[in-house]
């Protein structure tokens, strides 16, 4: 077999669901991923199953693209319809283009393994029968677990789950292996008696280079505490306790101020709702929420805040999953709050590399925000362990020669 430095797995075609490579956590993951692979000497093409959606507009005129030396290409759509007579098309392009791309990558001996990221149920099946039959090795990459309340809006949305649930427990059982953000995920499927050793835990991937050169600094007030959050503002991201610490938070310093960065990736706006509460919770007029911005504004506005905060509440989602902007925050050398979810106090301290606060408990996360602003010292050094801790373990040049030699594996 032809090797590149005794790489086996050269050609890697990865199929998903999600944007790319701009566009929410899942693609600042699968940027980094790819990108990583290609500079360890491997060769990346992208399918996109979907079309993009991110907010009301697009810029995407392209079918096929290169991103820094990965090439990618649009199956159905280049924008994600809203009609859904188009949906089910754009839904349809992307069950049957994939089997036949690797079919055809297959004859012309350019692939060596196939990558699957958070690709549904019927999206996959026909991908994954197609690897067996031409014996490519498949491996998913599982990154959460959702709660059925996030799901199962409406009776009508009942499918999804039914995906989901045969996803996470039927079809991810026939992958030749699994790439997992957590424990509880690895112990999942090894009690479902899939061999450890094809199970990869790799928590979630930060460029540090990206926020140390943070760009123009955002303008603040003098002597105000700038106290920030990124993602998609959601309940199961604990944007309720978030707004309910700082309210706290308010109280004993009222110098204060809270920045919400992002916003749902699709069509309908959080921040509406969002407004109301912090009115109802009288801050306000010391809440900032810029909704969706584009990826390359994150840095500079992650290192405007003084304290960064993850509050995610208790459940399967928080256990299962390792939240992308955990990294991001600790590359900032900012000092984060986080709650003990997940594998989260696996890897950090309390008070030593983070401060760890109760889930579901809005007081012990407002403790620890109030804490870091009334030790500065103690708060920048936690902020310099943070950032050490991600750059050794969430590096992504790091972590994806670990993914490579994951894959190697298969090839033997």
């Amino acid at each position: 077999m032809k090797t590149i430095n005794n790489l086996k797995a050269i050609n890697v075609l990865l199929v998903t669901a999600a944007n790319f490579p701009f566009g929410g956590a899942s693609a600042n993951v699968l940027r980094l991923l790819t990108t990583g692979l290609v500079k360890t000497n491997r060769k990346v093409d992208v399918l996109l199953q979907r079309g993009k959606q991110f907010g009301k507009t697009d810029n995407t005129d392209k079918r096929t693209e290169n991103f820094e030396g990965v090439s990618y290409a649009y199956c159905g759509y280049l924008s994600r319809p809203e009609n859904y007579l188009k949906k089910f098309i754009d839904s349809l392009a992307g069950m049957c283009i994939p089997p036949i791309v690797l079919s055809i990558k297959k004859l012309k001996k350019k692939i060596d393994c196939v990558l699957v990221y958070n690709g549904s149920a019927y999206e996959n099946v026909a991908l994954l029968v197609i690897c067996k039959i031409l014996r490519i090795p498949i491996i998913n990459y599982v990154v959460e677990w959702y709660e059925k309340e996030t799901v199962v809006t409406c009776w009508w949305k009942l499918p999804k789950w039914w995906d989901f649930l045969i996803r996470m427990k039927v079809i991810n059982k026939y992958f030749d292996g699994l790439i997992v953000t957590s424990q509880f995920l690895k112990k999942y499927y090894t009690d479902k008696s899939i061999k450890s050793e094809t199970i990869l835990i790799q928590p979630n991937l930060v460029d540090i280079s990206k926020f140390e050169n943070n760009g123009k600094p955002i303008p603040k007030r003098v002597n105000t505490v700038r106290i920030g959050y990124c993602g998609t503002p959601t309940r199961k991201d604990g944007i309720n306790d978030l707004l309910l610490s700082f309210q706290i938070v308010q109280k004993n310093f009222a110098n204060s101020e809270l920045l919400v960065v992002g916003d749902s990736t699709g069509r309908s706006s959080l921040i509406p709702k969002l407004e109301e509460t912090a009115n109802e919770l009288r801050i306000f007029e010391k809440v900032t929420f810029t909704g969706l911005v584009e990826w390359n504004r994150i840095p500079s506005l992650l290192n405007s805040c003084d304290v960064l905060v993850l509050a995610r509440p208790s459940g399967r989602f928080a256990e299962a999953g390792f939240p992308t902007k955990l990294g991001e925050y600790m590359a900032c050398k900012k000092p984060v709050v986080a709650t003990k979810v997940g594998d989260i106090p696996i890897y950090l301290k309390d008070k030593e590399n983070a401060m760890l606060a109760e889930p579901d408990n809005p007081e012990s996360v407002a403790s620890k925000i109030c804490y870091l602003i009334e030790n500065p010292e103690i708060a920048k050094k936690i902020g310099e362990d943070g950032y050490f801790w991600a750059k050794n373990k969430l590096d992504y040049i790091k972590s994806t020669q670990v993914v490579g030699k994951f894959l190697d594996m298969f090839m033997e």
